[in-house]
């Protein structure tokens, strides 16, 4: 336990300093954050519990033995005989290592990769050996037949073609008598482009990317779409550009006699389910524009750190919610003073207009629901003015060049509409393509 205090102890202070969270990214509703979004936890966690290539839980013994793909990576058909270590039960000794083995093996369910059953594995084998140590040739047997099986070149007879494992010993490499560039270069698709940045982009370069890379091999600010709330907003705001599904196209009018309040709040009306998203609101008193002043505190339940995209006056940024029905999703807005309001615009996306909207504003110590009449429109706006607008957020956040995949759905509109994003091709090889925003 100390030793795994020591190991693990520095990551988890690491985390709560940098994150206010121990465990991110994982727990994210016990330890609300602006680095990571809580929606990518759950669908994270979720991956790692089910594995979108596995078939069946009945499948995990094969797959981590010999198969090896949809788990990335097999410790070995020897462990198919892991039922033979429930025989050293009899003995005190085996009975410690097979509750060591429960104990380092028991968070496996919430990671189903086999690498997570490597901490059991010393324990696993040590009870096989205690449950045949009187059979001396059998004990020769095994050892045999786990020493060739995991030869590489007998491993790759039987495992998946795609598995995860040593394919060669790349000694040359190791003993830098192969070049690291050519090595690399052999190994990795986007090694190219890699270098590419590395020596023809600035130095103070920032890249996002719209696809995991091997961050390790840059020199260069590399920003991952799905890894960070700042990278997950940056990828909504590209796809509110560029798909209509996540385009603002409905826009919900909800009118009501003038009120006079110091806070409102807009609620998702109770009975509807999923997540609800708002890109801008807007507040009029009459035929007078509520604008926007210092004095306002602009706060949401839940995902609070991005309720400023909803007043920024940026089409494709918006706060949205990432929780499901259970939770008191709104939005509010304190004025700082007495405020007359009258109707209230809200810009959403299309999947968000059939979504009840619910005033209400603060009257004394009590909230009370004002009396609205609701209208629904919808329209696509143009899409130069999205693309800039996307664009502009780039720039906003000190993003100097784009970086993605020729498998990327959004590479044509890229290469084809560059002048209304604002982008410039400047690279493209292995596979990626590189962009500078101009």
């Amino acid at each position: 336990m100390l030793g795994a205090c020591i190991v693990a102890g520095p990551w988890l202070i690491r985390n709560a300093y940098w994150y206010g969270n121990p465990v991110a990214p994982f727990c994210s509703s016990l330890f609300p954050g602006q680095l990571v979004q809580s929606e990518f936890a759950q669908r994270y966690g979720d991956i790692l519990r089910n594995w979108g290539n596995l078939q069946s839980k009945w499948s995990i013994p094969l797959e981590v033995t010999v198969r090896g793909f949809a788990l990335q990576g097999f410790i070995g058909p020897i462990y198919l005989l892991s039922p033979l270590s429930l025989l050293a039960l009899r003995g005190p000794l085996g009975r410690r290592f097979l509750l060591a083995a429960a104990v380092f093996g028991g968070a496996y369910w919430l990671n189903l990769g086999t690498r997570f059953l490597i901490p059991a594995l010393p324990f696993v084998a040590f009870a096989m050996v205690l449950a045949v140590r009187t059979r001396t040739g059998l004990l020769a047997i095994l050892a045999v037949f786990s020493a060739v099986t995991a030869w590489p070149w007998v491993a790759g007879m039987y495992c998946d073609r795609y598995a995860w494992r040593l394919s060669e010993f790349p000694i040359k490499a190791a003993l830098r008598l192969e070049p690291e560039e050519h090595f690399l270069g052999r190994r990795l698709p986007e090694w190219q482009a890699i270098q590419y940045m590395n020596s023809q982009l600035p130095p103070s370069a920032k890249v996002y990317s719209l696809a995991a890379v091997p961050a390790a091999y840059f020199r260069r600010d590399v920003i991952v779409a799905d890894y960070s709330a700042f990278g997950g907003q940056i990828h909504d705001g590209l796809l509110a550009a560029h798909l209509d599904d996540f385009r603002p196209s409905g826009v919900v009018t909800l009118t009501f006699q003038p009120v006079y309040t110091k806070r409102l709040r807009i609620r998702r009306a109770k009975g509807d389910s999923g997540t609800w998203g708002v890109f801008e609101v807007e507040m009029n008193c009459g035929k007078q524009q509520v604008t926007r002043s210092n004095a306002w505190t602009i706060r949401a339940e839940p995902n609070p750190y991005a309720a400023i995209f909803a007043f920024d006056r940026n089409p494709v940024t918006r706060w949205r919610t990432e929780y499901g029905s259970d939770r008191d999703m709104h939005l509010e807005v304190a004025f700082g003073r007495t405020t007359c309001v009258s109707e209230v615009i809200l810009s959403v996306a299309r999947a968000h207009t059939h979504v009840g909207a619910v005033i209400e504003v603060l009257n004394e110590s009590s909230w009370v629901k004002p009396e609205a009449a609701v209208r629904v429109s919808r329209g696509l706006p143009p899409d130069r003015l999205l693309k800039k607008a996307a664009t502009d957020r780039l720039r906003a956040s000190g993003i100097t060049h784009l970086m993605l995949p020729v498998t990327n759905e959004m590479k044509d509109d890229f290469v084809w509409n560059d002048w209304q994003w604002g982008v410039r091709k400047i690279h493209e090889s292995g596979g990626w393509m590189i962009f500078e925003v101009y």
